[in-house]
């Protein structure tokens, strides 16, 4: 993974609206680094495309959109470890009660979890334009922007003030930066990396080679959210528009694959994000980024406080962005598309097999997904090279695509529909979410309204197995407002076991009891087009309130 060094601009876009319900400022301070002084922060880890093009398509979408009239702007020469330390300074000291302060910050990044940076552990760190690549170790300290250290004493301050802010990092392992696996699919890189490895030092201290997780120090802020590019152990991507693999950005330029989503979002032009009859929220930001993200790139967009952390009477996960009272207008959604696949290597029997499969459409350049064959097995996977499923088995492989077409249908219809708050985030979200074999898995749920809870896992052969409700407690009503662990207590475990590969969990909450949730309870394994998929198809089709959201998981075998 130290191969791809990634840092999206997609720092903290405050996604206003046309009303505001707070009569402060809107000010945005947006950092982008492409260029570095020492020329072997460009010769090792690749130039950055991305960070340039997303600086200014944020200040478009404030501007124009959010009403921003406060932007402040410094790309490379200008972020310089002094020129973005006196800018955060000087965002203290203009904001006041009532303001809506967004950070944004796009380039390279690391923390403690590179086992060679300098970074206090559960903290991050955003290169400035002036970081020493060959200098001594406290050279290299003066020219990091570390969370603990740096930025976390500025937004206390502003919040102390009462102003609320809104964080956006888009750099590598850059999850805590405010407190990938090789499949063989493709060998060509429509990506270039955003992380620094820094040159191990034997004066380190021994407790930065850890092994083992410890606990992260507590979120401290009340009044700043905060979403990443990435977790604290993954790398994020920089979208290379010259390169034919590469999936389209927004405006057709480079960009940070984070930032990419988060510029579509604050357009209004995401499921999540297109509502024009509530206010858009802080969890809807994130979800639309990383539901967007999910399944194209080899990154997982974190976002703080936690759900534990956030349990006052007010969470800011509901909290409409830059303080607004209205949404983004709706724009007109996209009908089902055909699942487009690439092909290579396949007996001719076995691509006439395919030709065959309704939704799913054979193209030569800009497939979604890939398909070859490898000695004895078949790859299934993105064509951004994230593996679903390896199998000597033709049969479990087409049953795996037809499935992804029926994710596909089953994410369209519950995206369009969905009408609740929905928060679902797995527990202690902190390995990009890569789970090896015998480890166990838990979830935590919260909704702004009552309701009732299904969870399915769609697994890497094709198989739709029942997560939740397994037991007779699970079938209760979820209380508003109210954390809920998943699995419940007494129920079974969820355990990573084989097939491995890329796992979908669905989550559906229901404001009104499903007809068929006793039914779903009592069986294991669901059939697409059996009777309980078509009362949930039913469902979603018909009006039913309800709240949807998914995690993407890869599971690996043990070694």
């Amino acid at each position: 993974m130290k191969n791809n060094y990634v840092v999206s601009i997609f720092l903290v876009l405050l996604i206003g609206s046309l009303n505001h319900c707070y009569a402060g400022n809107k000010i945005a301070l947006l950092i982008g680094i492409a260029d570095y002084r020492d020329p072997k922060t460009v010769r090792s880890n690749g130039d950055l495309l991305g960070p340039v093009n997303d600086v200014q398509e944020m200040r478009n979408v404030l501007k124009a959109r959010w009403r921003f009239d406060d932007i402040r702007v410094l790309t490379n020469q200008q972020a310089s470890f002094n020129g973005i330390t006196k800018a955060l300074r000087q965002l203290q000291i203009d904001s006041g009660p009532g303001d809506q302060i967004f950070f944004y910050y796009s380039g390279h990044g690391t923390s403690s979890e590179d086992n060679h940076a300098p970074v206090p552990y559960g903290s991050g760190a955003q290169l400035a334009y002036d970081f020493p690549f060959t200098g001594t170790r406290k050279q290299q300290l003066a020219h990091l922007i570390i969370g603990q250290r740096d930025l976390q004493p500025v937004f206390k301050a502003i919040e102390k003030k009462g102003a609320r802010l809104f964080v956006a990092i888009d750099s590598c392992y850059s999850g805590q930066a405010v407190r990938a696996l090789n499949t063989g699919l493709i060998n060509h890189k429509p990506f270039l990396s955003r992380n620094v490895p820094i040159a191990p030092d034997d004066s380190m201290s021994e407790d930065l080679y850890r092994y083992t997780r410890l606990p992260l120090p507590p979120y401290p802020y009340t009044k700043v959210f905060f979403i990443a590019a990435a977790t604290d152990t993954q790398q994020a991507s920089d979208i290379n528009a010259a390169s034919d693999h590469a999936p389209a950005t927004r405006s057709g330029k480079s960009h940070g694959a984070f930032s990419d989503a988060l510029l579509r979002a604050l357009w209004g032009e995401l499921p999540e994000t297109s509502s024009g009859d509530q206010p858009t929220t802080h969890l809807q930001i994130y979800q639309a980024v990383k539901n967007y993200m999910a399944g194209k790139f080899n990154q997982t967009p974190s976002m703080l406080p936690d759900i534990e952390e956030d349990e006052s009477q007010s969470p800011l996960a509901y909290q409409p962005v830059f303080g607004h009272n209205k949404a983004i207008p709706s724009r007109v959604r996209k009908p089902l598309t055909p699942v487009t696949l690439q092909l290579k290597n396949l007996p001719p029997e076995f691509q006439q097999r395919i030709n065959a499969l309704p939704l799913v459409r054979i193209v030569e350049q800009g497939a979604e997904y890939i398909l070859t064959r490898q000695n004895q097995d078949y790859l299934f996977g993105l064509s951004t090279g994230k593996l679903i499923i390896r199998n000597s088995d033709p049969n479990i492989v087409i049953k795996r695509l037809k499935r992804e077409s029926w994710f596909k249908d089953i994410k369209n219809k519950a995206e369009s529909n969905n009408s609740l708050n929905l928060d679902f985030r797995m527990k202690q979200n902190f390995y990009g979410n890569i789970l090896m074999q015998n480890e166990t898995v838990s979830f935590r749920l919260r909704s702004d309204q009552s309701g009732y809870m299904i969870l399915l896992d769609l697994m890497p052969n094709g198989d739709i197995i029942t997560l939740y409700p397994v037991t007779n407690s699970e079938l209760s009503i979820v209380n508003a407002g109210k954390m809920t662990a998943l699995p419940s207590q007494g129920a079974p475990e969820i355990k990573v076991m084989p097939p491995f590969g890329s796992d979908y969990l669905l989550a559906f909450y229901f404001k009104e009891k499903p007809a068929f949730l006793k039914q779903l309870s009592q069986q294991k394994l669901i059939k697409p087009n059996g009777a309980i998929m078509q009362q949930l198809n039913q469902s979603l089709n018909k009006g039913n309130q309800f709240g949807f959201a998914f995690i993407q998981l890869s599971t690996v075998k043990r070694l």
